[in-house]
C-alpha cells in the first residue's frame, strides 16, 4: 500500500502547492492501481459489465473502505521519514497530501520493479484524469457507483 501511496502521488504531480485533495481517495483508486483487471472494466460501457466484474468491483469498494484507516497510518510514517507532506485544506474538511522527490531514494520509482502497478495507473489516469482534485464521492460515483455498485459507508 506504501508504494501505491507514492505512485499516486507522484504519477499526478503533487506539490505543496498542488496536493492530492482528500487523500481517503487514495484507498479507493489503489484498487484499480492494484488490479489490471479492475482497470479493465473501466474501459467497458456500464450497460456491459458483467456480473462477476460487478462482484469485483463490489470486492475492491469493500476492501477500499476497510483501508482507509489503515491508510491514515502509512501517511504519518510517511510524513516522518520526509517523503511526503500533509496539509489541512483551508475549509477543514480534508487533509491532503503532497509528494516530497527529493527525500526518496531515486530507485524507489524504478519503473521495471513497479511497471504494473504505474502503468495500470496510467489507465486509470486516461479514463478519469481529474483524481487529484475531486472530491471523494465523485471517485467512489465514477469508479463503482457507475458500474452497478451501490455504496455504503462502513
Amino acid at each position: 500500500m506504501t508504494i501505491v501511496v507514492l505512485i499516486v502521488l507522484k504519477e499526478v504531480g503533487t506539490t505543496e502547492k498542488k496536493p492530492f485533495v482528500d487523500y481517503s481517495k487514495i484507498a479507493y483508486l489503489s484498487e484499480f492501481v492494484l488490479s489490471q483487471r479492475l482497470c479493465n472494466i473501466l474501459n467497458v460501457e456500464e450497460a456491459a459489465v458483467s456480473h462477476s466484474d460487478k462482484d469485483l468491483l463490489l470486492n475492491a469498494f469493500g476492501k477500499s473502505e476497510l483501508r482507509k484507516s489503515y491508510l491514515s497510518k502509512i501517511g504519518m510514517a510517511l510524513e516522518k521519514k520526509g517523503f511526503i507532506g500533509m496539509e489541512v485544506s483551508e475549509d477543514k474538511q480534508s487533509v491532503n497530501w503532497f509528494i516530497k522527490p527529493e527525500n526518496i531514494p531515486a530507485q524507489f520509482f524504478d519503473e521495471n520493479i513497479f511497471k504494473v502497478e504505474i502503468q495500470n495507473f496510467q489507465k486509470l489516469l486516461k479514463y478519469y484524469k481529474l483524481v487529484r482534485t475531486v472530491q471523494l464521492s465523485t471517485i467512489i460515483s465514477k469508479f463503482f457507483t457507475k458500474f452497478g455498485v451501490m455504496k455504503w459507508q462502513v
